[in-house]
């Protein structure tokens, strides 16, 4: 009877280590993704400067390239590491790394006709920190951040 208890047990785990294996596997693709991510939405702010230069030379070619790049940038972010009201997605950080190439972006053509640099710095400080994020999501994934979730209720006492 212990044989068979223990049989049921190991028998009783098989699904668990299988959707644990799944997930590690969604996560490597996931991450081989990100990395491809991290890399594409760097080298699209690194031509952001040339691209407002030529526009201020008459050439609006690379500005409407790079708008439109940005605008896919974002969608393929929400494709891939969902809605950014899902905290708990494993590479969270790099969809806001999308959002905010997208935000500072604007900010830097914005910039060209306006005086206001405290905000494009703050778009600036935005997309770092975001880009920080998706790096740290990139180096040390997780499957879940629903752990690191807690509900702080400012009301309750203490």
């Amino acid at each position: 009877m212990k044989g068979l208890n223990y049989f049921l047990v190991v028998l009783a785990m098989i699904p668990i280590s299988v959707i644990a294996a799944e997930k590690s596997l969604e996560n490597v693709d996931l991450k081989k993704e990100a990395q491809q991510f991290y890399a594409k939405t760097q080298r699209l702010i690194s031509r952001t400067d040339n691209a407002i230069n030529e526009y201020n030379n008459g050439n609006s070619t690379f500005l409407v390239a790079i708008n439109k790049d940005m605008s896919t940038l974002v969608s393929k972010s929400e494709e891939l590491f969902g809605p950014a009201s899902d905290l708990a997605s494993p590479f969270h950080g790099c969809l806001k790394m999308g959002t905010f190439a997208q935000f500072y972006w604007q900010e830097k053509i914005f910039q060209r006709s306006s005086a206001n640099v405290a905000t494009l710095d703050n778009a600036k400080k935005m997309y770092e920190e975001a880009r920080k994020e998706c790096k740290d999501d990139i180096i040390h994934p997780t499957s879940n951040k629903k752990d690191d979730l807690a509900i702080i209720d400012i009301d309750a006492p203490h």
